[in-house]
């Protein structure tokens, strides 16, 4: 349970993050493109460890199947080994009324958590008018596939328990140059809200590289 408060947690602020992104771009017309939430939960501390990643993508996605987004997260996944993810997608659907600007998040752990969330809203006079969101809010997709359900199939089939291997004692002098050296050799890099980096996809044969992903033009 207490895993479970801690995704919702997190997947809440993401979805308020996402939301006021929103805010920002679409008066103006601009996309928003897919944005992915990793998070590793640290021994020892209270805070997470959390990187913003843009997710690359062959050219001309497009409307193409969403198991090239999950194929992509999920090699990420594969080589990170992430706690959580979470993944905020602005997608234009049709509904009954005509085509319709909708913020799909979903949200998935290690522990088997898995949430979702749709909620539709409208440009109007230059700002963003939410809707209610469709079934309530987070829900558990139940049998319904979710883009980040591939992510942690693959950690659980590439996931190894560590072995514990004995090294003779050192003295302590010994331990403080290691330690030392360790830390002149390591670059220095922040892990936080303001780091972006792109997830590796590997390209077919013959085909073009991955290239950031674009969202679709509202119409």
């Amino acid at each position: 349970m207490a895993r479970l408060e801690r995704t919702l947690g997190a997947a809440t602020r993401f979805l308020d993050e996402m939301r006021a992104e929103i805010g920002r771009t679409a008066p103006a017309g601009d996309g928003f493109p897919p944005r992915l939430r990793c998070i590793h939960e640290r021994a020892g501390h209270a805070t997470p460890e959390y990187r913003n990643l843009a997710i690359p993508v062959p050219e001309g996605f497009g409307g193409a199947s969403p198991e090239i987004l999950s194929g992509a997260i999920a090699r990420y996944a594969a080589e990170k080994c992430p706690d959580c993810l979470l993944l905020a997608l602005d997608l234009v659907l049709d509904s009954g009324s005509g085509p319709q600007p909708v913020l799909v998040a979903e949200a998935r752990d290690a522990a088997g958590a898995r949430l979702f969330w749709m909620q539709p809203y409208r440009v109007q006079g230059g700002t963003v008018a939410w809707e209610e969101p469709l079934e309530g809010g987070w829900r558990d997709p139940g049998e319904e596939e979710m883009i980040l359900d591939a992510a942690f199939q693959v950690v659980a089939a590439t996931s190894r328990p560590r072995r514990t291997v004995s090294r003779p004692r050192r003295s302590a002098a010994e331990d403080a140059r290691s330690d030392t050296g360790r830390r002149r050799d390591a670059p220095a890099r922040g892990i936080g809200e303001g780091d972006r980096a792109p997830v590796p996809m590997a390209a077919s044969p013959g085909e073009p590289g991955a290239e950031p992903m674009v969202a679709p033009p509202r119409g």
